[in-house]
């Protein structure tokens, strides 16, 4: 029963089914049905708890036992940079600022970083 899952899943991030319902913007009463009747969400609220739980819909329909697919080698690049992300401040720090720029603005602060970079390589020598 899809309930179940959800359940589970609210329960793995720490917050009630009623919590997560309302974060994702879905009705107490949908939440209500699907442990109540059995049923199953439609697709939109489907794509709402993919994101929110971090999972595949796939997992989230019981389809399959794996979470989440797996990355591809195109994926590495990216999870390299979230590992950045998850452990160094400095750049989860640099991230949430620069998530408010311009496109224009990133890549002016990209040239400062690069050149604070090439004057600190100079000074070494």
């Amino acid at each position: 029963m899809f309930y179940d899952k959800y359940a589970e899943l609210c329960s793995e991030k720490g917050v009630s089914p009623t919590k997560a319902a309302e974060d994702m913007g879905i009705g107490r009463a949908t939440v209500s049905r699907w442990k109540n009747s059995g049923s199953s969400p439609v697709a939109r609220h489907i794509d709402l708890m993919v994101e929110y739980f971090a999972v595949s819909a796939d997992y989230l329909l019981g389809n399959t036992d794996i979470k989440s697919p797996q990355p591809t080698s195109e994926d590495d690049e990216l999870l390299l940079l979230l590992d950045e992300l998850r452990n160094r401040p400095d750049m989860k720090m640099l991230f949430s600022v620069s998530k408010k720029c311009t496109p224009e603005e990133v890549r002016q602060a990209v040239k400062i970083i690069e050149a604070l970079r090439k004057d600190d390589s100079d000074s070494e020598d």
